[in-house]
């Protein structure tokens, strides 16, 4: 099941008796624990009836005792245990009879939350297989780069706010794909901002700290525009504010542009969108890049991305400093 079932069942108060949540993912592991949590128990229920336990503390004869335990007050309770891949059982594959035993015949008064994080269980062992048949299992995967836009405007759009794809995808290039750290800075907006309020780039730039007019998002559309000027703007702020724009990932975000660049070339207009994986918004940008950048200049712009790559990492370069390369990097793709 998918994230959005899982959740939605859960409101809709379709329960199981058992979640295995996993994945590379963080942030669903600790929503889908948070929602089961508010969902199926009110304030005055959690101090009886709530139950978070961690696996280095936990070994399996303690937590079938709690999962076979009933609710102090009320109908149902919850035992999440955080972490549950480091509880030796699972480690080792071992003192696991009492568990499948459990799983065949689960306390149906209680909610039994296994949350692994970085690290998946192997999904042939028969316990994992058995939770399948009687629960739920999810397994919550990381989003690549170019699908946290799309994320952060539903994000916005579900907490009761707007924002353009071009501010979406300032907020993505600058904070990562790490959803955890991208939903904190959200939702610190969403308590500054008014509801209902549009999320703009000066919104962006006072709360969140990242400049609407210096990053590496403008920076990819100066050299689309084939903007010497802007370009060597953003250059200057970048060679001052090192920390905050590392240049082996400017290159990094260099190269992927160009690739979408290459690919439409590749392609017809009508399946630009289709086969960049791109907001229909940012269509006009890549078409415009297109008749700007022939396929001859762009192969060329890999080779000047991967050298530029090399002395970064300090192949072949003792002496010519991260500003340099960078800089010469933007000269060669303009010229």
């Amino acid at each position: 099941m998918d994230y959005n079932g899982i959740i939605r069942d859960i409101r809709a108060g379709k329960v199981a008796p058992l979640y295995l949540i996993t994945g590379e993912e963080p942030y669903y592991i600790d929503c889908i624990c948070e929602v089961l949590e508010r969902e199926l128990l009110d304030e005055s229920e959690k101090a009886f009836s709530l139950t978070i336990a961690y696996g280095k503390d936990t070994d399996m004869d303690q937590l079938l005792g709690l999962a076979r335990s009933y609710p102090m007050i009320g109908q149902r309770q919850v035992v999440v245990v955080r972490e549950a891949q480091e509880m030796d059982a699972f480690k080792k594959s071992s003192k696991l009879e009492g568990f499948n035993a459990y799983i065949a015949n689960p306390q149906l008064s209680t909610v039994l939350v296994l949350a692994f994080k970085h690290k998946k269980p192997d999904a042939r062992q028969s316990w994992v297989k058995a939770i399948e048949k009687k629960g739920v299992v999810f397994s919550g995967k990381a989003l690549y780069d170019s699908q946290v836009p799309a994320w952060v405007e539903k994000f916005v759009k579900e907490r009761g706010f707007t924002i353009t794809p071009d501010v979406a995808s300032l907020i993505a290039d600058h904070l990562g794909n790490k959803l955890g750290h991208v939903a904190n800075e959200l939702d610190k907006l969403s308590i500054i901002l008014p509801k209902g309020s549009k999320i703009d780039a000066a919104a962006v730039e006072k709360h969140i700290g990242v400049s609407k007019d210096f990053n590496v998002f403008e920076l990819q559309n100066a050299l689309g525009r084939k903007d010497i000027l802007k370009a060597n703007r953003i250059l200057q702020y970048f060679a001052a504010n090192p920390k905050e724009n590392p240049p082996i990932v400017i290159v990094s975000t260099i190269f992927g542009y160009f690739t979408k660049v290459a690919l439409a070339h590749a392609c017809p207009q009508d399946k630009l969108v289709e086969t960049l994986k791109i907001n229909p918004f940012f269509a006009k940008d890549y078409q415009g890049a297109k008749s700007r950048y022939t396929r001859d200049k762009i192969i060329r712009i890999f080779g000047y991305l991967r050298d530029a790559d090399r002395k970064l990492k300090g192949v072949g370069n003792k002496s010519i400093g991260d500003e340099f390369i960078l800089k010469e990097l933007v000269y060669k793709i303009l010229h």
